[in-house]
């Protein structure tokens, strides 16, 4: 008989926890996350559940902890739909098992000066095209596989600290389909993908760093499929195989410091280079490589390009019709086989030097295989020491006053 009670027991506990999986805000209360009577079960959220806000703008206020295993805020054609993490305020997304999403921003928005924890999701954080994530304090992210997948805009102000752990697959820790501003920092082990390609039609997706970005132990640390990033701060990418990728639709406009301190590869890029402060490329393979008529580096008046320390490979190449123009310096240091490598079988291509570019310590200088690269010098100075072959030319080389 009593195991026939524990039993009903246990069943009528089951029932009970798979019925309270799913909970609604009513809006019958006073806006705070922590009432009881705000929520269509008369009670507080806890770890188990999914948690839909449709309506409203919720508060996680000072002292707070708010627990779930899924967040949806927001509905179609709702506006006004909200939540917010006050100060010492907390929400934790952590389920037992794996879920979908953490927390799903539909036409809402999340604004957080408190600590949002996620951990256990496929995505952490999802923004359709018509909401946003606001944050001036911490996010951490843990075994997701994608952190933040952005959809219109992520605005990461000067206090703000996000901080992604990708796990499991870890298939990028940031994919930005349209708008990103970040002045605070963020700190990833993944990639951040700047990506386009046609979900929005003709808007472009763009990042737009003024404070501090670490992206490491990810195969590409910085990615761009038809993005753009300006960066007026500090980037720190080491790639496991590419601090950066670019491809011919997208352009990177450096006007803060922007480091590559290790990996396979530093940049391969398709696209636009713009450099008006830092680049620093060191312990890689093959530093900075351009490929195609769209590929360019442009290194400004104010410009400084350093690549060095080489494992293998050569410092710059610019391939099949790429372009460079360097009005600043352009230092190449301890490279193992050439410094600046220049190939095209059908397309013409040209380095034009108008300010200073050193290389040093290098198996070969400058090389040209064939006749499709011109190397021009206009007023510039080129200086080439410590080599085994200075210049190996196939194209033309040119020397003149400005």
């Amino acid at each position: 008989m009593k195991n026939c009670i524990l039993l009903v027991a246990l069943l009528h506990l089951s029932l009970s926890m798979s019925a309270q999986s799913e909970i609604h805000w009513d809006r019958t209360g006073n806006g705070f996350w922590h009432t009881a009577s705000n929520w269509d079960l008369n009670r507080i959220p806890n770890a188990m559940d999914t948690v839909y806000i449709e309506h409203d703008s919720v508060l996680i206020g000072n002292g707070i902890v708010a627990e779930a295993g899924r967040v949806i805020v927001g509905a179609s054609s709702v506006s006004g739909v909200g939540l917010a993490v006050f100060d010492t305020g907390k929400l934790i997304v952590t389920p037992a098992t794996k879920q979908t999403t953490a927390i799903e921003l539909i036409e809402s928005s999340l604004f957080n000066i408190g600590l949002i924890k996620i951990s256990n999701h496929i995505t952490g954080i999802h923004i359709d095209k018509e909401s946003r994530l606001i944050n001036q304090d911490s996010i951490v992210l843990n075994e997701c596989n994608v952190g933040i997948s952005n959809f219109n805009q992520l605005d990461n102000q000067e206090a703000g600290y996000i901080y992604l752990l990708a796990g499991w697959s870890g298939n990028g820790a940031i994919e930005n389909f349209d708008s990103i501003e970040n002045s605070g920092i963020i700190d990833l082990y993944g990639r951040v993908s700047v990506n386009s390609m046609g979900y929005l039609g003709d808007t472009a997706s763009h990042f737009d760093n003024s404070g501090y970005l670490e992206s490491i132990e990810s195969a590409r640390s910085l990615e761009l499929r038809s993005g753009t990033i300006t960066n007026t701060g500090f980037l720190n990418c080491e790639g496991l195989d590419f601090g950066l990728v670019m491809d011919e639709h997208s352009s990177f406009a450096n006007g803060g410091k922007f480091l590559i301190p290790g990996g396979n590869n530093g940049v391969d890029s398709e696209g636009l280079l713009i450099n008006t402060d830092t680049i620093i490329v060191e312990n890689t393979g093959s530093s900075l490589t351009f490929t195609g008529p769209a590929g360019k580096l442009l290194n400004e008046s104010l410009g400084v390009i350093k690549i060095g320390d080489q494992y293998a490979g050569n410092g710059l190449n610019l391939f099949t019709g790429s372009t460079s123009e360097n009005f600043g310096l352009l230092e190449i240091y301890s490279v193992t086989d050439v410094g600046i490598n220049l190939w095209s079988a059908f397309v013409s291509g040209s380095m034009v030097n108008y300010g200073t570019i050193t290389i040093d310590s290098c198996a070969i200088g400058l090389k040209s295989l064939n006749t499709r690269y011109s190397v021009i010098n206009l007023g510039g100075q080129i200086s080439i020491t410590n080599f085994d072959l200075g210049i190996d030319m196939g194209g033309n080389l040119i020397n003149e006053l400005s």
